[in-house]
């Protein structure tokens, strides 16, 4: 009989990661049993049965290593095993201090120390130099995989000074091992642990509210998919039987008062029957579940996740790719059309389902990912399904990993697509990707007051609409209907909105509402009455802006064909400045045409001079009776910005407007400015003559794409090129 220490050491992880770091612990009290049974006087330090969890700069620490010294100078043990993980992160060098300092504590007690994966199943295995590790760090000697046999092996041998590490050793008959068993004290500190993790938004939609097993059904996979390492070393599938899964539950029951299970498996339904027969052990039992790996598609029917729905809130399925051909170049061996299937009868069934896709696989284009993001967008806006989106990651051990000619050790860096080869595009991707999931997030909603106006500009977008007026009861409704909803947000617009009689109720009502944010756009003519300037900004707005064309009335009222409407507009500004409320954010908005293009930097400086801080430039866009042939030339557009841009961003705010990104492709800078643009699918625009309406969807009704935007990393969030073609001068 041996004297032997199990040691599961807190861990330090990321803030990116993937899998569950705080299951990690299952095989040790596996292994914990199985040396019992053979006679061994076997203990177990748990990190994670102290339940604390700690954040870091770089992410967080699971666990804690209180008594654990104390407990290896008074347990004094033969032979130690210290648990291995992707999250223990040795990698082949010498950069853990934590664990050299274990290691050495337990060298000067004379216990010889082995490292052991204790591997299942349920997360992606890290394969690695056995022997290296060994030797980087002092190991007696280095148990791969699943470790029951190789360490009873290991601790046979290591008397006769045994150095070379063990292979994996795979049991062929899952029944053949014990059930594992915790403690009642340990369970129930490991349930608070869990609690802990789930508090610090560790854990995903898992919830341990209830008692909570975690359960493992079989290992290994069917599929051998390129991304995952669940079939390294030829890893076989195998289940236990039911009549030992109905054993380990019936004793979790009674002598544990489990009260839910979190199935760990790779793959818990190869079949439809086996899911079945799992399910009825759960009705026998009273247990609730959750299955935080993907279920597969093609073996669930109506029947089957109507049951599953008595037994869990959520489901998810792995579909991966949007594309059938990168599915069968996966290995997935999956019909997308059970994808299909599987989130139309969730919707029906009201079972809230989540999707997992991954994109940057090294043979995948932009127009293909673009495919896959359209694909989990369908399901979500037809069904209700949410998408899970990954960066592929070449994990040591899987066949992806053998397509990389620089992978490194730690793959962790491939999961926020820092190391990807096109980590730009797939930045721009998921940033898309997150901007068009919050479409329905509502922030904003603009109110057009009244259509009528004092200025007459040669692109107004009302149009021939100028003389209507809104129906105060109904944007008062609209106010209310959207702060219900959650959005602080409002804007009051026009026409020029000062010239409504129910402007100050409305800004009123809307701060009665609670809006945190009141936004007048107005061409300041009104405000040049400093009578009229005071009732605004005591009104309760928090931010007044300002349509401005051209740095003097030669060039201003070129554009708005109002004599006189410059100095106006100019002493609305001086007005509104001296004032001096410094809760009130001031800001110009200029719409560049053929007639203001070349004075761009002369309308910086005079605005500046005025003591603006804050600039909207705005492309012109092809609405009311806006021409193509007031658009400025291209080249000079791009120019002119790139020049202001360059002058004055610094301490000087600049936004662009209606501009679409590529037409800055060659400045990173100003393209990334533009992706702000992109959030007019959260805003909504409340017309005077037609229903309440989302900005981007009015707006994209005049713009179209090309052949070209399929390989543009924005295209699933940006609506195209501007349509004038409907809008050319008539002769």
């Amino acid at each position: 009989m041996a004297k032997i220490l199990l040691i599961n050491p807190c861990l330090r992880i990321d803030n990116d990661f993937i899998d569950y770091p705080y299951f990690v612990n299952q095989g040790l009290y596996l292994i914990r049993e199985l040396l019992i049974n053979l006679g061994h006087d076997a203990m177990l330090f748990d990190s994670f049965c102290n339940p604390l969890v700690r954040k870091t700069e770089e992410g967080y620490i699971l666990g804690s290593n209180d008594g654990l010294f104390e407990n290896i100078k008074k347990f004094k043990p033969d032979f130690s095993i210290i648990l291995n993980s992707p999250f223990l992160k040795l990698f082949n060098k010498k950069e853990n201090d934590d664990i050299l300092n274990l290691i050495a504590c337990l060298k000067q007690n004379n216990s010889k120390v082995i490292l052991a994966d204790c591997f299942t199943t349920g997360m992606h295995y890290y394969d690695y130099d056995a022997e290296e590790i060994r030797k980087n760090y002092g190991f007696d000697a280095v148990c791969k995989h699943e470790s029951e046999q190789a360490l009873l092996n290991a601790i046979d041998h290591l008397s006769k000074s045994l150095k070379s590490c063990s292979k994996p050793i795979f049991a062929d008959n899952l029944d053949d091992l014990p059930l594992p068993a915790f403690s009642e004290k340990e369970l129930d500190n490991y349930n608070q642990f869990l609690l802990e993790c789930e508090k610090n938004g560790l854990t995903d939609l898992l919830n341990f509210e209830k008692k909570t097993l975690p359960l493992i059904t079989s290992r290994g996979c069917m599929y051998n998919c390129i991304f995952c390492s669940s079939r390294i070393y030829d890893r076989k599938y195998r289940q236990h039987s039911i009549e030992y899964l109905d054993k380990q539950l019936e004793y979790a029951v009674n002598q544990h008062e489990i009260q839910k299970v979190v199935f760990l498996d790779d793959l818990l339904n190869p079949s439809k029957e086996r899911l079945i027969q799992i399910l009825d052990l759960l009705e026998k039992y009273g247990l609730a579940c959750e299955i935080p790996n993907g279920l597969r598609a093609d073996n669930l029917d109506e029947n089957i996740l109507a049951r599953l729905k008595e037994f869990t809130d959520w489901i998810k399925i792995s579909a991966e790719s949007g594309i059938q051909k990168t599915m069968d170049k996966i290995g997935k061996g999956l019909d997308l059309d059970s994808v299909t299937r599987t989130a139309k009868i969730c919707k029906e069934l009201k079972l809230p389902l989540l999707v997992h896709f991954m994109i940057g696989f090294p043979f995948e284009t932009i127009k293909d990912m673009n495919k896959t993001l359209k694909f989990a967008l369908e399901l979500h806006e037809k069904y209700e399904a949410k998408p899970l989106l990954q960066f592929a990651a070449p994990i040591k051990g899987s066949k992806l990993y053998g397509m990389y000619e620089d992978a490194p050790e730690n793959y962790m860096g491939y999961l926020n697509g820092e190391l990807q080869k096109n980590k730009e595009s797939l930045k721009k991707l998921k940033t898309s990707f997150k901007l068009r999931m919050d479409k329905d997030k509502l922030e904003k909603i603009i109110i057009n007051v009244t259509y009528e106006c004092n200025n007459n500009c040669v692109f107004c977008a009302i149009g021939d609409r100028r003389s209507l007026s809104g129906d105060y009861k109904y944007q008062r409704d609209s106010m209310i209907k959207a702060r219900k909803k959650g959005v602080s947000c409002i804007d009051f617009d026009g026409g020029e909105p000062t010239l409504s009689p129910n402007l100050i109720r409305l800004i009123h009502y809307a701060k009665k509402l609670g809006y945190s944010q009141i936004n007048l756009t107005t061409n300041g003519r009104i405000l040049s009455d400093m009578r009229n300037a005071k009732k605004i900004c005591n009104s309760g707005i928090t931010s007044i802006l300002f349509s401005l064309h051209g740095p003097n009335a030669e060039i201003h009222e070129r554009i708005t064909r109002t004599k006189g409407s410059f100095i106006e507009a100019v002493q609305g500004i001086n007005n509104v400045l001296k004032l001096k409320n410094k809760k009130l954010d001031v800001g110009i908005n200029i719409t560049l045409a053929d007639k203001n293009i070349q004075h761009l930097e002369d309308f910086v400086e005079f605005i500046r001079l005025l003591g603006i801080k804050k600039l909207n430039i705005q492309m012109l866009t092809p609405f009311g009776v806006a021409r193509k042939d007031l658009l400025p030339d291209e080249n000079i557009l791009r120019k002119k910005i790139n020049e202001v841009m360059l002058k004055h961003d610094k301490d000087f705010k600049i936004n662009l407007i209606n501009f679409i990104s590529c037409f800055f492709e060659d400045n990173k800078k100003l393209e990334e400015e533009l992706i702000s643009d992109f959030g007019k699918n959260q805003r909504n625009m409340l017309f005077i003559d037609r229903e309440e309406q989302n900005l981007a969807d009015f707006l994209s009704k005049k713009r179209f794409k090309t052949e070209k935007c399929k390989f543009c990393a924005y295209d699933i969030i940006c609506k195209g090129f501007w349509d004038f073609g409907k809008n050319e001068k008539k002769e």
